[in-house]
């Protein structure tokens, strides 16, 4: 397991204020779509509530691509935004 850091922006971090560290598995079949999900149970965000990920600019938005694929996150350095959207 790998611990990363997310912190919650916009209207909703009002209520669930702060930043996290979540683990998330080294498997590399693990997917964006998969990491999303455990972010909104980890913010006990609402189902209906659609999350954006955002790291160094970038939003990860391709749900079905590997995590680690994705984009060159330092989990030691880098800071991964989350957007919960209606």
């Amino acid at each position: 397991m790998t611990n990363y850091t997310f912190k919650l922006m916009g209207s909703f971090s009002v209520d669930n204020r702060g930043t996290r560290q979540i683990d998330i598995s080294t498997d590399p079949n693990v997917t964006v779509g998969e990491v999303k999900k455990l972010v909104k149970k980890t913010f006990k965000m609402p189902p209906s509530m659609r999350v954006s990920l955002i790291v160094e600019g970038k939003s990860l938005t391709s749900d079905h691509h590997k995590w680690n694929r994705v984009v060159a996150i330092n989990p030691r350095k880098d800071v991964i935004r989350v957007i919960g959207t209606r």
